[in-house]
């Protein structure tokens, strides 16, 4: 029984993909296969593709195949049998790969006659169904892996089956089953991520409405006026009822024509005191009518931004253009993007994160963040880097500390470190949120949003890249720079 190649490495770069490296005749080839219906069969390419690190499916299947023979490959009835024999024991054979997933030489050298017989059949079968989309790995007698448990897996092809495909077949299926697999796996990340866009598009969307509503709240401050002015010319005209509370019956000449309207006061409440808090909420809703004109530019320039990536997403033909348009998300502070994390890039994440923070010399005892002093002497802390944004806000800072970012934009992360229970004031406020407008992309702009919550509602979640994070029962400041404020709190940075 010839073998088509002893088994050197075990991949799985896509759920629905295994990639296995052969060797043969003194060559190295890969078997693919594939199981989901839109990229299904099997093949061999030149080169493996490359994809997710291994999950403990792929684990398991290194644990039990390297070093075996690959027999064949048969295809029956939608479900494809890739069978082998396996080096005595091979169940236990952890340490022929490596930690860092590296081929090794251990599966190169021939095995003797008693370990492998040519004459022996297979005793393992990785199979896949097209209607199941599932994948297992199985012996004569159990199941040992499974991608779907719930799934029947199909028993192993008798002799009498002749389903075996040629080497010649194998070799036209693999580049076609390999292009399949990434277009699949290109348009399921495509879909996730354009449905957090769309979901993105509807929130600044609601948001930019209702800063449209608070703007039009300005429209009634000429009838607060107009009460308060009525209330003052008939200061003497009060009528009051047992309990304290009264009216004042006024003429009103803004009607057409002029008639009489009561308007209400409050236990024990002057005309004079009630003219006073209409005059109050008219200024308030009229200065609330401006920065909601300017906040509303902004929303409707973070809407533009998230339809122009929303398009971008659309018309992207490769995996780079998608990871593109996702991290140019995640810069704009997108959370909706938090569940549209592929799981490949979780695990990529977490581990580029875990190794890089074992840097040592100079750098292990570098500060992450730069120290200033605000108006009132209170401590204000600003990241230095992306990294450093991490380290700042993840280890540094406590959770009932403040945490001040710039609304869509890239910049530092800003904390300022309160006490339990402790609110800041409205000039440290401003002053943290100045620091954040002066550290960020929006530097050189006149009005700026800046966000800011506790530091217990900001999560970092697996897949982000460095100095991203989402944020929850976040408050918006809309901050008019000031040079001579942030000059002052720039040259009260403290130098350690």
């Amino acid at each position: 029984m010839a073998s088509l190649g002893r088994v050197l490495r075990v991949d799985r770069p896509s759920a629905g993909l295994v990639a296995l490296t052969l060797r043969t005749a003194g060559r190295t080839e890969v078997l693919v296969l594939g199981s989901h219906p839109g990229a299904f069969g099997a093949g061999f390419v030149d080169t493996r593709p490359r994809g997710a690190p291994a999950d403990a499916f792929a684990q398991g299947l290194r644990r039990r195949l390297l070093g075996a023979d690959t027999l064949r490959v048969e295809l029956v009835d939608g479900v494809v049998f890739i069978s082998f024999l396996r080096a005595e024991g091979a169940e236990g054979a952890d340490g022929a790969d490596g930690a860092d997933g590296s081929e090794t030489d251990t599966a190169e050298h021939d095995a003797g006659p008693t370990a492998r017989d040519p004459h022996v059949g297979p005793d393992t079968w990785l199979v896949a169904s097209r209607a199941a989309g599932a994948l297992w790995l199985r012996t004569a007698e159990r199941v040992v892996l499974a991608t779907h448990p719930h799934e029947p897996c199909p028993s192993p092809p008798t002799n009498e089956d002749d389903a075996r495909l040629s080497r010649a077949e194998l070799v036209v299926a693999g580049p076609a089953l390999v292009r399949a697999a990434a277009a699949e796996l290109l348009d399921s990340g495509q879909r996730a991520i354009s449905l957090a866009l769309s979901r993105a598009v509807k929130r600044l969307s609601r948001k930019r409405d209702a800063i449209l509503a608070d703007a039009h709240r300005a429209d009634s401050a000429p009838t607060l006026r107009l009460d308060a002015d009525l209330l003052l010319a008939h200061h003497n005209d009060v009528a009051r009822q047992a309990d304290g509370t009264g009216w004042v019956d006024v003429t009103d000449w803004s009607l057409a024509p002029p008639g009489p309207r009561r308007i209400a006061l409050g236990r024990g409440e002057t005309p004079a005191a009630r003219a006073s808090r209409l005059y109050h909420q008219a200024r308030r809703m009229e200065r609330g009518a401006r920065i909601a004109e300017e906040r509303w530019t902004l929303a409707e320039e973070q809407l533009e931004q998230v339809r122009a990536l929303a398009a971008r997403c659309a018309a992207v033909t490769t995996r780079r253009e998608l990871d593109e348009v996702e991290q140019a998300g995640l810069a704009l502070g997108l959370r909706e993007l938090d569940d549209a994390a592929r799981p490949a890039r979780r695990q990529q994440a977490g581990t580029k994160g875990r190794s890089s923070d074992k840097r040592g010399g100079k750098d292990a005892h570098r500060s992450p963040f730069r120290r200033f002093v605000s108006s009132d002497g209170h401590p204000i802390w600003v990241g230095r880097s992306a990294r450093d944004n991490d380290a700042l806000t993840l280890h540094h800072a406590k959770p009932h500390h403040l945490w001040l970012h710039v609304e869509g934009r890239a910049g530092s992360h800003v904390i300022v470190p309160l006490a339990r229970g402790a609110v800041a004031s409205s000039a440290l406020l401003v002053d943290a949120a100045q620091l954040a407008a002066h550290f960020s992309d929006a530097r050189d702009e006149a009005l700026v949003e800046v966000i800011h919550a506790e530091r217990r509602h900001v999560v970092k979640p697996r897949g982000f890249p460095a100095g991203a994070v989402r944020v929850d029962r976040r408050k918006t400041l809309l901050l008019r720079q000031e040079p001579a404020r942030l000059a002052a709190l720039l040259a009260a940075e403290l130098r350690i």
